[in-house]
Formats: C-alpha cells, structure tokens, sequence
C-alpha cells in the first residue's frame, strides 16, 4: 500500500502480490485464532499437523480445530486484501485497475481421509480454487462464468489485457474473450499432474460433468471416476459404470500430455 501511495498517479504499473497465508502453520493472531472455536473444545491446537491420515495424525476433533485456525488465517487474508482494495479505491485508480484474486491449491481436511496434501490425489478439495477478477470501470460486476481454466492461462490473459505479444512458447491460454463477453466459453477440459514422494503421481482430467484420476506408481489406488453432477466432493467412484467414458477422458489426457511435452 505504501508503494501505491508513493507511485506516480500517471505510470502503468503491474503489482503481484503472494500471500503466503493461508499457508500452514495455521497460527492466527487474534481475533482470528478465536473466530471460530468451539467453547467446548478442550483438545490440542495443531497449527501445524504432520500430513497424514485421520485417525492416525490427527483425531476428528483436533482436525475439526484445525479447520477452524485454518478458517480464522482465510478471514485474516480477506481482511488485508479488502485494506488494499480500499487503498485502490482511496488513491483513486480503482476504476482503472484490473484486479486478478486466485490461489494455487486447496488444503485436503479429511475429505477422503487425509490431512494436508500428503498424497497425490487430485480431488476437488485439492483443485478447485478461487477466480475472481474486476475489470476496470466494474464491467460485467456479479456475474458468475462456469468455464474451465488452467492456472497456465493467467499470464497470457494479463498480457492480453494490456496489449502486450503472448510468446509462442506459452501453453497457456488467454481468457480475456471471455472477460469482455465476446465467448462464454474456454476449455472443454482442465488437466492437472501431483508428483509425491516416493514416485507417486497422479493425474486428473475433469470436465463438465466428470473427473477421472490416474494414479502413476500406485496402481492399487487404481483409476476413479466420479460423476460430478450428482457428487461434487467425489466421494462415490462410479468407474465400472462408465468405462466409454473414462477410456475417453483417458485418450484426451494423452492427447493434451502429447501436445504440450517438448
């Protein structure tokens, strides 16, 4: 913020901040720590758990407070990114500001039984994060898209938005048509790869309506579907079902993988 107020009011400028929080350990000052807590709650405080299984690391009551630390650290990143917003506002360039807010990954609680990305397993949880974008004088201000994006698209995005040549080299892909209204549409698919440790890796291609996951050097976890329409947290694995359908998600993770490897 002080870098704002001391800029000249006529440069152009790109400003990328990362915040580390939410970011374990998950130790917020107060009135966050307490934001949230259960009064009945006598337990350990695990701020930062050793990434696991629950029940093994971690009981449903230590994990339960610490999804409440970790809402309290979300509330403290909210609270400082709406100072700068009003900081955007105050000096007057507000208006004038594209303003991208987006995250790298989500944090697994025990949706499918683990704490922490302790394992490569690309579930909703894991994937799914915030967009939100203002466009200059609040165009298009409350509308909601469901088109599927890459984190890779960002970068060619800004660039359009500002004029500037998108390298050939850039796998990504501009959603700045869709910003302006002109499509509502972008990916048929979004693919993402995890590796872990010991060799495991897993990778996911999800669209619409599907996810398959593909485990790589853990074949027992084997291949999972999910029908995304009816099970959005993908708790119910529907592969044996729908084998055409995943054989075809599978061809197009090959086909997309081919294409973007050197």
């Amino acid at each position: 913020m002080k870098w704002l107020d001391n800029r000249s009011r006529d440069e152009r400028f790109y400003l990328w901040i990362d915040c580390f929080d939410p970011h374990e350990p998950w130790d917020p000052p107060e009135p966050y720590r307490s934001m949230y807590r259960d009064p009945a709650y006598t337990g350990r405080e695990l701020v930062d758990p050793v990434p696991g299984l629950v029940g093994d690391v971690i009981s449903p009551a230590e994990l339960e407070r610490t999804k409440q630390l970790y809402a309290g650290e979300v509330s403290l990143v909210d609270a400082w990114i709406g100072r700068l917003l009003d900081r955007l506002r105050t000096t007057g360039i507000y208006d004038d500001t594209l303003v991208v807010f987006t995250s790298d990954h989500g944090e697994p609680f025990g949706e499918h039984g683990i704490v922490r990305k302790c394992r490569p397993w690309l579930h909703e949880e894991l994937l799914r994060v915030p967009m939100i974008v203002h466009l200059p004088q609040g165009e298009r201000a409350g509308e909601r898209s469901s088109a599927m994006m890459h984190a890779p698209d960002l970068m060619p995005t800004v660039l359009e938005a500002f004029g500037a040549a998108v390298p050939d080299t850039v796998q990504g892909q501009s959603w700045w048509p869709l910003l302006r209204g002109d499509t509502d549409t972008h990916h048929s698919h979004a693919v993402v790869g995890m590796r872990g440790t010991g060799g495991l890796a897993e990778w996911t291609i999800r669209d619409e309506r599907w996810s398959l996951l593909i485990p790589v050097g853990n074949e027992a976890r084997g291949r999972r579907l999910y029908d995304r329409s009816v099970d959005l947290y993908e708790q119910q694995d529907v592969i044996g079902e729908h084998r055409e359908r995943a054989a075809q998600l599978e061809a197009e993770l090959l086909s997309f993988a081919a294409r973007v490897t050197p």
